[in-house]
């Protein structure tokens, strides 16, 4: 269920961005189907979904599009570590005038209406080392009394469609992920959580550790791990020269003092 998908997830920072090619020799950003996925992440009880603006550089298509072709080597060096998720996207759309049958006559008439079909293809990607966790193609019709409108339409359809898809590659690759822990760690100073937090990094178990709150000296840390808060303390234990002193402990989560 979503909550399950959260946990294990860590409830990850996700930025979306919707690249429209309309014809254009680089693409812009369809901002009502980025608003649709924004909005159905935040149904699911994602609490980190974050505006591309302020995080990524989202008016580099070049690297955007780079990013969406995998082309790793444009890639590195030149993100940010902001969001452990990009949900990119690439909009198309054409349209056509809407003809109905000549009741006076043969052939065909057309009408003041324009009919549009919009595809949609999403990459779920996995933002620090570009892994691709989900991808997916979605289409949408539209009808309007002008090519823009009935457009737009058709990418708010498609856009629709694609939060659905959104949910399930989420949901899928929550299943076969690690299992989300939280830790809390306070230390005497801040050299020493530094130092705490490169020792959990180094334990074979621990694949991944995101950052989430830190003051000077008290980190709030979501890691990624196969293993138990109690496996990894005691592999901890071993891998530091710093005193380590369990303050409360669950199967999921653990506070710590290091001295």
């Amino acid at each position: 269920d979503e909550l399950t998908m959260l946990m294990r997830l860590n409830d990850p920072r996700i930025a979306v961005v919707v690249m429209d090619s309309a014809g254009q020799e680089l693409p812009s950003h369809n901002e009502s189907a980025e608003s649709a996925l924004n909005n159905r992440l935040i149904e699911l009880g994602f609490s980190h979904v974050v505006d591309a603006a302020h995080v990524i550089k989202r008016e580099d298509s070049e690297l955007l599009n780079n990013i969406y072709t995998g082309e790793a080597g444009m890639f590195q060096g030149k993100k940010d570590n902001a969001v452990e998720f990009l949900v990119l996207g690439k909009l198309k759309t054409d349209a056509s005038n809407v003809s109905i049958p000549n009741y006076n006559g043969s052939g065909m008439v057309e009408t003041p209406l324009t009919n549009s079909r919009a595809t949609l293809k999403v990459n779920v990607i996995k933002y620090d080392t570009g892994d691709l966790v989900g991808s997916f193609v979605v289409d949408g019709v539209g009808v309007g009394n002008t090519e823009e409108r009935a457009k737009d339409k058709a990418a708010e359809v498609a856009a629709g469609n694609a939060a659905k898809k959104l949910e399930a590659a989420f949901k899928k690759f929550s299943s076969s992920t690690t299992e989300g822990l939280s830790f809390t760690i306070s230390a005497d100073d801040n050299a020493k959580l530094l130092q705490i937090i490169n020792d959990l990094r180094s334990i074979s178990s621990v694949e991944n550790i995101y950052i989430r709150e830190q003051t000077e000296n008290t980190a709030v840390i979501a890691v990624d791990s196969v293993q138990k808060p109690h496996v990894i303390i005691d592999m901890l234990k071993s891998h530091t020269k710093l005193g380590v002193f369990v303050e409360h402990m669950s199967n999921s989560s653990c506070k710590l003092r290091i001295t």
